[in-house]
């Protein structure tokens, strides 16, 4: 191996090593009492964490999405294959069959707002 390569290699274990303490410390903190949870990370060999934290290393080298890559596929509410929530309450609280839906059918009481409607609506 090349210096360069060698020195990479170098920071790259030095960053696992700092990934792994910090992963120590969040199952320390949860730790009980008497000793370290069966899932603490001295229970398993350096190469299990090693492999797993280098496989992970690779997948998060493409490039991040940006915020507006994101955003066109969290506006697509109105696509037909996504589901609609039926309305079945009125913005303005009331309900019964004196005030309907927009589609006619007899608004529902909230039992969020109200614990129950009128018969009067």
């Amino acid at each position: 191996y090349g210096e360069n390569t060698l020195g990479s290699m170098r920071e790259e274990i030095a960053a696992l090593r700092r990934s792994i303490e910090a992963l120590e410390e969040v199952l320390l903190k949860d730790a009980p009492l008497d000793g370290l949870p069966a899932t603490s990370l001295h229970n398993m060999s350096v190469q299990t964490v090693s492999a797993t934290t280098v496989v992970d290393l690779e997948k998060t080298r493409e490039p991040p999405k940006t915020v507006s890559a994101v955003l066109p596929s969290l506006r697509r509410r109105d696509h037909p294959s996504t589901p609609q929530v039926e309305k079945l309450y009125r913005d303005d609280g009331r309900c019964g069959s004196q005030y309907p839906l927009p589609d006619g059918r007899p608004a529902q009481c909230n039992p969020w707002e109200f614990p129950c409607c009128a018969t009067s609506g």
